[in-house]
């Protein structure tokens, strides 16, 4: 009888599975669900969806010998157990390893399980992960608590700073106008609305390029994004000063890396005068790979192959 593996990469809008040969490591196919965040849709919800989008694989719960799903929360432990007796009940012979999304993206980037990420885009998280499989994490706390140097911080701090500049209180700047014009707003005074009636992480967020855009010349877009090489650096330093023994590789993720080089050759330069073994992977995390090969190492591997792209 052939048997499987899979692995799910969930996000806050939609979630991919990708089910593998378990001897052959050869992809048998790939799916697009409904989202797993229990953050986005409820824990009873992303559940449901988890289960529904393994049904649409056609297979039997007996036919998976390994899996891993990579969602939000799932770092966290009281979060785990919820979902692992969940998953015991429906997948009784398949060992599941539940992780945070960033794990999974980490293993798919480096195509490796030890190792470093960076993740800034509307949030902002690091993680390392040992050889051993033991993880630490720096951030990924919410706006509400951190996402620092994010997408999301660099926009709320350009609104912010770009107000008090206005009154004399910051770095002169050309910022406002622009913000203005960006969310459609008439006076500086609807910044008031705009941020506590309806806020809303995405449109903060997208503010990032005004502020990235004007970097070279405008003082405090310039202090901003200093502000997040520094915080994006931090969160970098604080995983690998607690997991020294991980491989001195960073993934580095998300649209502030992907897309402004100035965040990025900052952020590289940065940490390369700290760890000159340090080599950098940008933009080529596939975390649903990653989900699957950590669905092998936590199954104990017995006869299966490494999972690999069709």
């Amino acid at each position: 009888m052939r048997t499987y593996g899979f692995g799910i990469d969930g996000g806050g809008t939609r979630s991919r599975l990708r089910v593998f040969d378990w001897e052959t490591g050869e992809e048998i196919c790939r799916l697009v669900g409904e989202s797993t965040n229990m953050y986005s849709v409820g824990t009873d919800r992303a559940q449901a969806n988890a289960m529904a989008l393994l049904a649409a694989a056609g297979l039997p719960p007996e036919a998976y010998r390994g899996g891993c799903i990579g969602s939000a929360g799932l770092g966290r432990e009281a979060e785990r157990r919820s979902w692992q007796a969940f998953v015991e009940e429906r997948l009784p012979r398949c060992p599941v390893y539940l992780c945070n999304d960033g794990e999974t993206l980490l293993v798919g980037s480096l195509q490796d399980t030890s190792g470093y990420a960076l993740i800034a885009g509307t949030g902002s998280l690091a993680l390392g992960r040992s050889p051993s499989g033991d993880v630490v994490r720096a951030g990924g706390l919410g706006d509400m608590l951190g996402d620092e140097g994010s997408a999301l911080w660099i926009g709320w701090q350009a609104i912010n700073r770009s107000l008090r500049a206005a009154e004399g209180r910051d770095l002169p700047t050309s910022l406002l106008p622009k913000l203005m014009a960006h969310f459609s707003l008439d006076r500086a005074e609807d910044f008031v609305a705009l941020m506590h009636r309806r806020f809303a992480k995405s449109e903060i967020a997208s503010a990032a390029k005004c502020v990235l855009e004007d970097a070279p010349a405008d003082p405090l877009a310039a202090d901003i994004a200093a502000g997040a090489v520094r915080e994006l650096v931090s969160l970098v330093q604080s995983v690998v000063r607690r997991l020294p023994e991980g491989t001195m590789r960073l993934a580095m993720s998300g649209g502030v890396l992907e897309n402004s080089a100035l965040i990025r050759e900052r952020v590289q330069a940065a940490l390369a005068a700290d760890y000159p073994e340090m080599r950098f992977v940008v933009g080529e995390g596939d975390a649903v790979m990653g989900a699957c090969m950590l669905a092998v190492e936590h199954a104990g591997k017995g006869d299966a192959v490494r999972p690999h792209a069709p």
